[in-house]
């Protein structure tokens, strides 16, 4: 399991709204889980569930009047996130209660500070928090390669650059290898440089991480930590690669990937990836947390 899914924890009186949060984390490019969208057919709910909580990067509980009191495996649910999150360091965020009304927080959580999720501006809220988390928990030994996620603002519209991969059969962002000793986030400016020509400020801190699938047959696979870079010059002539600039809608598109016939289900998998990031990133500069 990827190590940035949250887990949604709720009563089923509350399922209707937790879907459309479920729904909205997904478009924005996060990985939340939730039983009635991502448990299979023949699995056992309750182990699965027990075992996604452990593994889980963070745990959303959402409290509503109507489920504050709710008796169940819900209970069990909020019990173990409990039990997890008194085995971190003091300080570590790893729940999240969200209100859905304006409802009491029972004693158990009282200690920590809550999102209401239903007033202007609460989602944004509970994104930035999430944001954070993410941040902390990346995992930063074993990238090795470092990618530059370019936008400026352009009459009112942001706007993406890509690069067309070694290939030439489908576009990506400016990415490569990290060189011993250099920072990640110098890693990711250099590549954008050198390949499309652009410069910039970037973000001290990596957005996210994906992973690059390379070569036919005998595969290999590198981490890369993907970091925002706004682009503020233009130097054509110091470009490797002929990049392009796309609005947010086509340089979704424009991800995906032209492939063989054996490699569908992997570029598939690899385009969906480079999407997520864009959304992230996307999400990322709309809410000014970069």
């Amino acid at each position: 399991m990827d190590k940035q899914t949250i887990f949604l924890c709720h009563a089923n009186e509350d399922k209707q709204k937790v879907v459309q949060v479920y729904q909205r984390l997904k478009k924005d490019g996060f990985q939340p889980w939730l039983d009635k969208e991502d448990v299979l057919p023949g699995q056992n709910w309750r182990e699965i569930t027990t075992k996604i909580i452990k593994e889980s990067t963070l745990v959303i509980i959402f409290f509503s009047k109507k489920a504050v009191s709710k008796q169940g495996f819900v209970q069990k649910e909020m019990n173990l996130a409990s039990d997890v999150r008194s085995e971190m360091p003091e300080g570590e965020v790893f729940i999240i209660p969200v209100r859905l009304d304006d409802c009491d927080i029972p004693k158990k959580f009282s200690d920590l500070h809550y999102c209401d999720i239903f007033e202007k501006g609460g989602y944004e809220k509970l994104v930035r928090t999430i944001q954070t988390r993410i941040r902390r928990t990346l995992d930063r030994s074993d990238v090795h390669q470092a990618a530059a996620i370019c936008y400026m603002r352009q009459n009112n519209s942001l706007k993406f650059l890509l690069v067309p991969s070694s290939s030439g059969k489908r576009w990506i962002f400016p990415k490569g290898n990290v060189k011993k000793a250099e920072d990640l986030s110098r890693a990711a400016q250099r590549e954008a440089e050198e390949e499309a020509g652009v410069f910039g400020r970037i973000s001290s801190e990596p957005l996210t991480t994906f992973w690059h699938i390379q070569g036919k047959g005998k595969r290999r696979e590198y981490k890369v930590a993907a970091f925002l870079l706004e682009v503020t010059r233009i130097e054509k002539d110091k470009a490797e690669r002929k990049a392009k600039w796309f609005t947010y809608e086509k340089a979704l598109s424009s991800l995906e990937e032209e492939r063989e016939p054996e490699e569908e289900e992997s570029g598939a998998d690899r385009a969906k990836e480079l999407q997520r990031v864009l959304r992230v990133a996307h999400a990322a500069i709309l809410e000014n947390r970069f």
